[in-house]
């Protein structure tokens, strides 16, 4: 008996609690669950212009990021037909990776082609893969380049022209070396490694047959488009 007073008892106090709970908070919180009043238009664009209100900036309002890549139709043209003329393979050398394809420019030794075809640029059917580098004068250029700075001595610049081996090809499991002789005893090499993801390697290297010493120091910059920067907040 005692038993089922105790079971009848529990079923009361959590049918109670169960139902009284909202009540209760509705009676203890009345303005918990009132929807917020959204601010009209004209009293919001009132408030913009006072004092110390932040203004609009017309240039970031549709500014692309390089996570979306060009936005303006006319730049995704001019892009896929630069492209066409930019990659030419006579002077570059391939690159093959199962995360990374695309080719260094033997002008300059830049790594200015690079898409990743593990994934797409959009998620349109055939849109092909996403592309992250792309050569200088192109809409969405951005490229990797590395040289030397040095007093008195001769050394590459984004106009030298690099000599690559006879058929080389970038793959994780043959590396690649670039090599330029500035005339003076000084050669210039760059040597090129890649993993089976996304990390490339860069080495550099100077062999001096000049009658005296010279001092160079390595350089490296990511060169990119405004057009395809993403937004500082």
């Amino acid at each position: 008996m005692q038993n089922q007073r105790n079971l009848i008892l529990a079923v009361l106090l959590t049918i109670l609690l169960i139902f009284g709970w909202d009540s209760a908070m509705r009676y203890m919180y009345p303005e918990a669950n009132k929807p917020h009043a959204a601010a009209a238009g004209p009293a919001a664009s009132q408030a913009a212009g006072q004092p110390g209100a932040p203004a609009a900036d017309p240039a970031r309002a549709d500014k692309p990021t390089r996570e979306g890549g060009l936005s303006n139709p006319a730049d995704v043209a001019l892009e896929a037909k630069d492209l066409a003329t930019a990659l030419n393979p006579a002077g570059r050398v391939p690159i093959a990776a199962p995360g990374l394809s695309g080719s260094i420019n033997l002008t300059g030794a830049l790594v200015d082609d690079l898409v990743t075809p593990r994934h797409t640029a959009s998620i349109e059917k055939n849109s092909g893969p996403a592309r992250i580098f792309s050569p200088a004068g192109t809409p969405a250029q951005q490229f990797a380049q590395v040289g030397w700075a040095g007093a008195n001595v001769p050394a590459p610049t984004a106009q030298t022209v690099w000599t690559a081996p006879a058929g080389a090809k970038l793959t994780p499991a043959t590396p690649v070396t670039l090599t330029w002789a500035n005339g003076q005893g000084q050669t210039f090499a760059i040597t090129y490694a890649i993993d089976n993801d996304y990390l490339i390697t860069i080495k550099q290297a100077v062999t001096n047959a000049g009658p005296a010493p010279v001092s160079v120091q390595p350089i490296a910059q990511v060169n990119r488009t405004d057009k395809t920067a993403s937004v500082s907040t």
